[in-house]
C-alpha cells in the first residue's frame, strides 16, 4: 500500500512541475504582448487629443541628482499621435536652487586658492614670493574678517612692500607694508630710521609680523582711507585705486602693480574665503 501510495506521490509531482513549466514557457513567449497590453490599458487621452503613457519608474536616487544639477526635467512624457515626443508644463527643466548656488559661492577656501594657483604653473624665480603668500594669507583673511579690508589688497601690499619679506625694513624691523611712523619726530624703539623718500623717514618697528599686519588694518582706518569702505569688497581693482588715490604711496603706478600682483595669484579668491 505504501509503495501505491508513494508512486502515486510522484507522480502528482511530475504532473504538477510540468505543468509549471508548460505555464512559464508559454508566459515568456507571451511576455512583450502582456507589457504592451498593460500599457496600454493603464495609459489615458489628454484634452490635446495626447496618449500619455503612465509608464512605473524605478527611483535609483539617479533622478533625483540630475534633477538638483538641472540636467533631465521632472514631468510625464507625451506621445503625439505622429510618434514625437512632447512635455507637459511639470516637465520643464528645474531651476537651480538660490541655496545651492550661494553655497557654490562661499566654498572658497585658502587650500582650495593654493591649489589654484599651483595648477596655473610658475617660474622658478616665482616660488619665493607663493611661499610668501602661502604663509600670510590666512592673517590677510583674518584681518578681512576683523576689518573689512580685502584679503587680496592686504597680502598684495605687504608682498610688494616687503618684497616679499626680503626688504630689510622686512627682515630686521618685521615692517611689512613700509608703514611710517605716526609721529615723524618719535625716537623711540617703536621708530627706526630709514631712507626711503628723504633722509629723514622713520618707519614703524615691529615684535612681529602679526603685529604689522594688526597695524595694517588700523593704519587703514585714518579719516583718508574712510571712503574706500563705501567699496565692494570684491572689487579689488577699485580698492588699489583708491589707495593710490589717498596716498598711501608715491609710485604712480601703485595701483596697477597691485592689481597685476592680484590677478597673477588669483588673490582675488581669498576674498571669497
Amino acid at each position: 500500500m505504501r509503495t501505491i501510495i508513494y508512486e502515486k506521490t510522484l507522480s502528482i509531482i511530475f504532473i504538477f512541475v510540468g505543468f509549471l513549466g508548460f505555464v512559464f514557457v508559454k508566459f515568456r513567449t507571451n511576455l512583450i504582448f502582456v507589457l504592451l497590453l498593460f500599457i496600454l490599458l493603464g495609459s489615458e487621452q489628454s484634452q490635446s487629443h495626447q496618449i500619455i503613457l503612465n509608464v512605473p519608474t524605478l527611483d535609483l536616487g539617479l533622478v533625483n541628482y540630475a534633477a538638483e544639477k538641472g540636467t533631465i526635467s521632472a514631468g510625464t512624457m507625451n506621445l503625439n499621435e505622429n510618434g514625437s515626443s512632447a512635455t507637459n508644463d511639470l516637465a520643464q527643466p528645474l531651476p537651480v536652487s538660490e541655496k545651492a548656488v550661494k553655497v557654490e559661492a562661499v566654498s572658497m577656501s585658502i587650500d582650495k586658492w593654493k591649489k589654484v594657483v599651483s595648477t596655473k604653473g610658475m617660474k622658478s624665480n616665482e616660488l619665493e614670493k607663493f611661499e610668501y603668500l602661502k604663509r600670510y594669507a590666512q592673517v590677510s583673511v583674518d584681518e578681512m574678517k576683523i576689518h573689512g579690508i580685502p584679503a587680496s589688497i592686504t597680502i598684495a601690499q605687504a608682498l610688494l612692500e616687503s618684497n616679499a619679506g626680503r626688504s630689510n625694513l622686512a627682515r630686521k624691523h618685521k615692517n611689512h607694508f613700509g608703514i611710517k611712523c605716526y609721529d615723524q619726530k618719535s625716537r623711540s624703539n617703536a621708530c627706526v630710521s630709514f631712507y626711503s623718500d628723504g633722509p629723514d623717514d622713520h618707519f614703524r618697528n615691529y615684535e612681529s609680523v602679526w603685529s604689522c599686519f594688526r597695524d595694517h588694518s588700523y593704519f587703514l582706518k585714518k579719516e583718508r582711507y574712510s571712503f574706500l569702505y563705501e567699496l565692494d569688497k570684491k572689487d579689488y581693482v577699485a580698492w588699489a585705486k583708491g589707495l593710490s588715490k589717498a596716498g598711501y604711496a608715491t609710485d604712480k603706478n601703485y595701483a596697477q602693480k597691485l592689481t597685476k600682483i592680484i590677478e597673477r595669484w588669483d588673490l582675488h579668491l581669498l576674498d571669497q574665503v
